[in-house]
């Protein structure tokens, strides 16, 4: 592109300044949307929600940045734990792959629920947040953010998730013990100032703010933790709080869902005692759609969570010639099989 005096331009009529802006962004893009392969690490699906209907997943933080190590966590081991918010990635970089990939969403008439930043990590470390979420809301879809709350003391974070829709809010414990057996948070990382942060901004928020919890066994399970939680829980504006167990490969092997008989005792006192909560069992299956190279997006949603081997076989049924691309990921070395409470999955390695 023609380099353009910046003193020559201030003087041209505001139509050919508008079109030399437009061919900017243009040529910018072009450049961006250059590099496939990247997109694929960035927006993921839609993924079929539990709470949100058909997601179309963002992750704007670098794989595995985050404040947690939860013992649970689908995503692996965090491999970079800070408490430092800094700029993960270019929210014009983020914009233009997310209006690639709804355009053609929308060229294949796919429905679309939400857009969600849920990455492999946390998404609040990344300082532009507020910036992505106004540049996406251009496409017309509301926002979502799912956060391990952790940095709600911090107003910068609080003014960021002010600007979306709904924001979902891990809470796993309000015993610190239980909290850092489980979560495993970053040493400087207060939980006083967590719950905190996490009432301030229920009291100010105007969206939906919802939580979850995380049931694991022998660690949060026991009718003493609901009931502390359930006091907390009653204390700060929610529209809704939801109560899951590990269904996917976690982390750690003993992190694992509790005993039937205890499931149904935590459901009866959530029942009785939480107002506006709910139990969710794990899905049948995950359900998906992906659109474009078969093989980068399934490493996509891959790098976010481990996906079933029969919704693996489902997707790759719906595209011709396909039904190697699974074998030739564990050949290269890039994904593996393991097996989860007797279900087999596949899950992405990450260099």
């Amino acid at each position: 592109m023609t380099k353009i005096n910046f003193s020559q331009l201030v003087q041209r009529s505001t139509s050919e300044i508008r079109s030399y802006l437009n061919t900017l962004a243009d040529t910018m893009e072009q450049d961006i949307l250059a590099h496939p392969s990247f997109e694929g690490k960035i927006v993921f699906g839609p993924v079929r929600s539990r709470r949100l209907g058909a997601s179309l997943g963002v992750s704007n933080v670098k794989h595995k940045l985050c404040d947690y190590n939860c013992v649970y966590c689908q995503a692996g081991e965090t491999t970079c734990c800070s408490k430092e918010r800094d700029c993960c990635l270019s929210p014009y970089e983020l914009y233009f792959f997310v209006k690639n990939k709804i355009e053609t969403l929308e060229r294949s008439s796919i429905h679309l629920d939400y857009i969600s930043f849920v990455p492999n990590g946390e998404p609040t470390l990344d300082d532009q947040l507020a910036t992505e979420i106004s540049l996406l809301r251009e496409f017309g879809y509301p926002i979502a953010v799912f956060t391990n709350g952790s940095l709600m003391w911090n107003d910068r974070v609080k003014e960021a998730l002010m600007c979306a829709d709904h924001v979902s809010v891990k809470l796993d414990s309000v015993n610190e013990e239980t909290w850092r057996k489980i979560d495993r948070p970053h040493r400087k990382l207060r939980f006083d100032l967590l719950l905190e942060g996490i009432g301030d901004f229920s009291r100010a928020y105007r969206g939906v703010l919802t939580t979850e919890t995380m049931l694991v066994r022998g660690m949060n399970d026991t009718i003493g933790e609901m009931e502390q939680l359930g006091n907390f829980l009653t204390t700060i504006n929610r529209s809704r709080s939801y109560f899951v167990t590990p269904f996917r490969p976690p982390c750690e092997a003993y992190a694992v869902p509790p005993a039937r008989e205890t499931l149904d005792l935590i459901a009866r006192y959530v029942n009785e005692h939480i107002p506006d909560s709910e139990m969710l069992c794990c899905p049948d299956r995950d359900e998906f759609t992906a659109l474009g190279d078969v093989e980068e997006e399934l490493l996509g949603i891959m790098s976010v969570q481990p996906l079933a081997e029969e919704s693996v076989d489902t997707y790759l049924s719906r595209h011709t010639g396909s039904h190697l691309s699974i074998n030739r990921l564990i050949d290269r070395g890039l994904v593996h099989r393991t097996t989860f409470q007797n279900r087999t999955f596949y899950v992405r390695h990450h260099q």
